[in-house]
């Protein structure tokens, strides 16, 4: 026989044989099996190579997905503060000016007010009722009992200590 033919017979059986039988790939080596007669054994030490590269790229998966979630949840987080500031400087710009109102002034304690009664002049009958350090005279009466009466009407009216003193004819400070 030529070589020719041998090659396309070769060539022949070799299809013939690749249409019989099977292959299957365990980890990078080809078994030929004969899918009627045995089932394939793979090699037991292939298998327990392949099942921890399988948990391991599953762990590192698993890995990959909690990172990406941390990530979301802190661009979530970064969001809502942003939004936040963002809201509490609007805030702070959309409040109006507060109108300038001057503070109310210090009222103090109504401090004790000594009221004086006495002659407008020495020659004439009328009576003045003045407070003591004032220049101006609060009010002139013809009789001393109605400054007297007018002058104690003020002193209820404060209610803070206040009292009064009568002068005589003279000037000089008498009892009443």
């Amino acid at each position: 026989m030529p070589i020719s033919k041998v090659k396309t017979t070769l060539k022949m059986t070799l299809k013939t044989e690749e249409k019989k039988t099977a292959s299957v790939t365990v980890s990078k080596r080809v078994v030929a099996i004969d899918p009627k007669t045995t089932k394939p054994k793979p090699n037991i030490r292939e298998l327990y190579i392949d099942q921890s590269e399988l948990k391991r790229a599953k762990e590192a998966e698993r890995l990959e997905a909690n990172k990406k979630q941390e990530r979301e949840k802190k661009a979530l987080e970064k969001r809502a503060l942003e939004k936040k500031t963002m809201s509490e400087t609007i805030k702070l710009k959309a409040k109006p000016k507060q109108l300038d109102i001057p503070p109310a002034p210090i009222v103090s304690k109504p401090t004790k007010v000594i009221y004086h009664i006495s002659k407008l002049d020495k020659d004439s009958n009328q009576w003045k009722l003045f407070i003591q350090g004032s220049t101006s005279i609060l009010k002139v009466f013809d009789s001393h009992l109605e400054a007297l009466e007018y002058a104690q009407d003020l002193c209820n009216k404060r209610r803070n200590g206040s009292y009064i003193l009568l002068h005589g004819p003279d000037g000089k400070i008498r009892k009443h």
